[in-house]
């Protein structure tokens, strides 16, 4: 609750827990880069996938993008 609330502050929104999940994402990283994700998941009480889903989100909502729904 607390991260939503963090998040509707900065006018953001906390993914959505019934979105579907129906695509794999690996990625090959360094050991800092990892280390990093897992203490930022922890710090925000996140799964991994969960952080990475909301730093993508971020990440979007600053630069305007919004996703192609005709490209799947």
């Amino acid at each position: 609750m607390q991260n939503a609330l963090h998040l509707q502050a900065l006018g953001l929104r906390a993914p959505p827990m019934t979105r579907l999940k129906d695509e794999t994402l690996s990625i090959r990283t360094s050991a800092d880069i990892k280390q990093l994700l897992r203490q930022a998941a922890d710090r925000e009480r996140r799964s991994v996938a969960s952080m990475i889903e909301v730093l993508v989100i971020n990440y979007a909502k600053a630069h305007g993008l919004t996703p192609d729904h005709s490209k799947k």
